[in-house]
């Protein structure tokens, strides 16, 4: 289990997912210029190939949050705004074919999901 250490008072636990990612072909490629806006209410998406979905909001207050997770594996990133103004923003790399479940808590009314292809 690898651990990223993140502004130094935030963890993260992979389990090895990056290493899955590259082993797997899924990291052949960087973020590219193609990308596709998908609906922002909650939801699961079904990635059309190798990439990453991106989600952003903007909150109004304390305790606010975004989440993606990878139906296929498991993997959840969330974050959560400690007060108002806060942007809150997430990159998830998912291989082609796999779900991810997109999800909001107040998060202001600035939100964007978006699927970027790997290229």
């Amino acid at each position: 289990m690898k651990r990223l250490a993140l502004a130094k008072r935030h963890s993260c636990q992979t389990d090895g997912a990056i290493d899955v990612w590259k082993g797997s072909g899924g990291g052949g490629g960087f973020p590219g210029s193609r990308f596709v806006d998908l609906p922002t209410g909650n939801g699961a998406h079904v990635a059309p190939a190798n990439g990453w979905f991106h989600i952003l909001g903007s909150s109004t207050g304390a305790n606010q949050w975004v989440v993606l997770r990878n139906l296929a594996n498991g993997m959840e990133l969330l974050q959560q705004s400690f007060g108002g103004g806060n942007a809150l923003h997430l990159v998830l790399p998912v291989q082609g074919g796999q779900t991810v479940s997109a999800g909001w808590n107040g998060a202001g009314n600035s939100r964007r999901l978006r699927f970027v292809y790997a290229e």
